[in-house]
């Protein structure tokens, strides 16, 4: 076992945060019991087991974080990996302070910004996890594709050790690149779902998809890329379309077309008017935190 900590500029708190990445309460691959954020990351080739919980002191918020695997010591290669993807997955190096003084000058906002005062904006661990969240999610409802992704996890991805409260590790491309899209439609998937899923993870382990590029790619950019690589992995009949584009922004944030929506409604503008990055810093007098971001 290793421990680190991380110090975290204020505001943070690490409960409204993991419940923004788990979105429902029966994520078994990001899981919280009041105190401890637990989940198993694929971390030097190996599945390791990683917890973190906010330090109840005052003063700079710092989270203490176990790792926790077998098949022998953890070297300070899979710490600085770990340190990486918690820093990126919980929105730790993100600057709120814009976001904040535009929500102090709408009423609205105020409300849920106090509300949820410290939460950050998380993300995926990888693209790759992101666009199969996006597709299974919007098979029928958020609470469905949740048990859809459980299922996937537990059955392709690798484990720590057993045990009936290990979190679920999420599948990486090389674990589905094998799988048969028939062994997905047994999960629940689509048969459209199931046969881009799998094809996806083989274009992504063979190297001929570089997702995590996208990262670098502005939100349209990031759209587009999508929608080509949709076109040609499925000949144009499925695929990712508008509705999961937007979950690919360049942090592969946690985001949705309703999101957009609650923008329109707050902000007092037509769905004939598309909301982007620039739509907001004009509304805002100045820059936001984060990247481009299409609605």
């Amino acid at each position: 076992m290793s421990r680190f900590e991380i110090r975290v500029p204020t505001p943070f708190r690490l409960e409204p945060t993991v419940w923004a990445l788990r979105r429902r309460p029966h994520n078994a691959m990001a899981c919280w019991d009041g105190h401890n954020y637990r989940r198993v990351l694929m971390l030097g080739q190996r599945p390791i087991e990683v917890t973190a919980r906010q330090d109840a002191g005052q003063g700079i918020p710092v989270l203490d974080v176990d790792l926790r695997g077998s098949g022998g010591p953890l070297g300070d290669d899979i710490v600085r990996e770990a340190r990486r993807i918690l820093e990126r997955t919980l929105g730790l190096g993100v600057d709120l302070a814009g976001f904040y003084r535009l929500a102090d000058s709408d009423p609205r906002l105020q409300t849920l910004a106090k509300r949820f005062y410290g939460m950050r904006p998380p993300c995926f661990p990888s693209v790759f996890e992101a666009l199969v969240n996006a597709i299974a999610c919007q098979q029928l409802s958020l609470t469905v594709g949740i048990h859809l992704l459980n299922r996937l996890s537990e059955r392709f991805g690798p484990t720590v050790s057993a045990g009936r409260d290990q979190p679920f590790c999420f599948p990486t491309p090389e674990g589905l690149a094998e799988a048969d899209p028939q062994v997905l439609r047994d999960l629940g998937f689509s048969h459209a779902k199931a046969r881009f899923v799998t094809t996806l993870a083989v274009r992504v382990a063979s190297g001929q998809l570089d997702l995590e590029a996208l990262r670098e790619e502005t939100a349209e950019e990031a759209l587009g890329a999508s929608i080509r690589h949709s076109s040609s992995m499925c000949r144009g009949r499925h695929g990712v379309g508008a509705r999961c584009g937007p979950r690919l922004r360049s942090e592969c944030t946690v985001v949705d077309i309703p999101m957009g929506c609650t923008l329109h409604f707050l902000l007092g503008i037509t769905h004939d008017d598309p909301i982007t990055y620039a739509t907001a810093v004009d509304l805002a007098g100045e820059e936001l935190p984060g990247s481009p971001l299409l609605l």
